[in-house]
């Protein structure tokens, strides 16, 4: 059997890493476009360790590999080599519960590969990675191995999320709360718990605290700035003309900045941008609120039918089991509600988080006393579904190869004309960037701009300086060379 065992993970991990080679890939949103921008020097020449999303540890690593090698993507290579090291460790997961067959170990990884991580591949998104490492680390928990070796993997795999990500330590600590209930009987597993707890919240405290010590972040307000941005443009607000007039903003300011457009000095003033923020902050009402839910169940009605039909496996097989998963349920819903009325529920937190409730369930089915061919049986249903999420993933085989395209030859445009000035908005697509090919060196007169939260960051504090100027409205307001590549209207109007 454990020849077979050793098969079948060199299987998977060959699968996944074929399929990161020849399938192009593009990442999801524009944060990693822009994290990769920063890392590899893309727009000043200068690699730079000020990523800011991410940690500073991981910043400086990936912008020194990129200054010794600029040419590979080492932004990229880290992400994906993180996610195969969690697609391997589930692997792993699954062939080593106890007497598994053969045949349902091959079937619950490919549901693994085709459902999950075959989408992962294709459009990595730094977050969505940071807490597929954090829901791995909850199943760590019961891997059959000894305590130690447990306790080891399970901080070594969140300090990796942390870094990659902070927030990942609060949903770690969240879902742990079911296994401490789920185990509260087991002497042993409360000291693995409460030692891997203090030993992960140490690592979230130190980490928080040298990312917080950058002197540049604290020299130019980088905190207070990417904090009051993103209330203003990415949760829900109350404009009210008072507060504006008081602190000498318009409601067009504000406007701007909703449209990811940081492009004035006004905009970046640390403590006093963030308290106009602060005062504007609101929640969604209960129409906004619905709307929400029903745009997340069309997003993620694949997901939603997996989770229900692992659901109905559970019911079916022993209603002993459902309290662990109705806890993790509630866990959810609360999280989910809370972000919604107050934030917001991307693909990026909803994929991992609804993965975790389904492969939690999918463990308990396949780990119960049922029979073995109802296992089979629900495993086969799953593997259908998942099989049908696969297909869909390679059709955008020929979007993404299309999208790579269209940002190529805008790049070129670029570089055909160096001497003048252009502002990459809303029709700049930099969502479109291949995530496998090296955009260091890409723009050989550096001169784009990026919007958007990149304005926060010391980088672009130094293409203000490489082009001698302080803002991009009132400095370019006599320049002719200088293209804004926007689909806004008020942009246009603004500046």
């Amino acid at each position: 059997m454990h020849k077979y065992r050793y098969f079948l993970l060199l299987f998977s991990a060959a699968i996944a890493v074929l399929f990161w080679i020849y399938f192009p890939i593009c990442f999801e949103n524009n944060d990693d476009q822009t994290m990769l921008a920063i890392n590899s020097g893309m727009l000043t020449g200068v690699a730079a360790p000020f990523s800011f999303l991410s940690n500073i540890i991981i910043g400086k690593w990936i912008a020194y590999s990129f200054h010794l090698l600029p040419t590979f993507n080492w932004y990229s290579f880290y992400l994906e080599i993180i996610l195969l090291l969690v697609f391997m460790v589930l692997c792993t997961y699954v062939l080593l519960i106890h007497k598994i067959a053969l045949l349902k170990a091959f079937l619950f990884i490919l549901i693994l590969f085709f459902g999950f991580f075959s989408w992962a591949i294709i459009t990595p998104q730094f977050t969505t990675i940071a807490l597929f490492c954090s829901i791995t680390s909850l199943f760590l928990y019961t891997l059959p191995i000894r305590a130690r070796f447990r306790f080891t993997a399970i901080v070594t795999l969140m300090t990796i999320a942390i870094l990659i990500r902070g927030d990942a330590y609060y949903i770690f600590a969240l879902f742990s709360i079911t296994l401490l209930y789920r185990f509260r009987k087991s002497p042993l597993f409360r000291r693995l718990y409460w030692a891997s707890i203090l030993a992960v919240s140490l690592v979230f405290i130190t980490t928080q605290a040298i990312n917080r010590q950058v002197r540049i972040y604290k020299h130019q307000h980088t905190f207070y700035n990417t904090e009051a941005i993103d209330i203003i443009a990415a949760r829900p607000i109350k404009i009210e003309e008072d507060v504006l007039a008081q602190h000498h903003f318009s409601k067009s300011d504000i406007q701007l900045i909703q449209s990811w457009m940081v492009v004035d000095d006004a905009y970046l003033t640390g403590k006093k941008i963030k308290d106009i923020a602060l005062q504007l902050k609101s929640t969604r009402n209960g129409d906004e609120v619905i709307a929400e839910i029903k745009k997340i169940i069309a997003d993620e009605r694949y997901l939603l039918l997996m989770y229900i039909i692992t659901i109905i496996a559970i019911v079916w097989i022993s209603r002993k089991l459902l309290m662990v998963s109705a806890i993790n349920a509630l866990l959810a819903v609360g999280l989910f509600g809370y972000l919604i009325v107050v934030y917001r529920l991307p693909h990026r937190i909803t994929f991992p988080i609804l993965s975790y409730l389904i492969l939690s369930n999918l463990f308990l089915v396949i780990k119960s006393e049922a029979k073995p061919t109802l296992k089979m049986s629900i495993l086969s249903v799953l593997l259908l579904l998942s099989g049908y999420k696969f297909y869909c993933v390679l059709q955008m085989a020929p979007l993404h190869t299309a999208r790579q395209e269209n940002y190529t030859s805008c790049i070129n445009e670029i570089n055909t004309h160096p001497n003048d000035l252009f502002i990459g908005a809303d029709a700049f697509p930099l969502e479109s960037m291949d995530a496998k090919a090296s955009p260091a060196n890409s723009i050989s007169a550096h001169n784009l701009f990026l919007t958007g939260w990149y304005a926060c960051m010391p980088d672009y504090q130094t293409m203000l300086e490489r082009h001698r100027l302080k803002n991009l409205t009132s400095d370019l307001q006599h320049k002719d060379n200088v293209y804004l590549l926007a689909k806004i209207r008020l942009c246009y109007k603004r500046i």
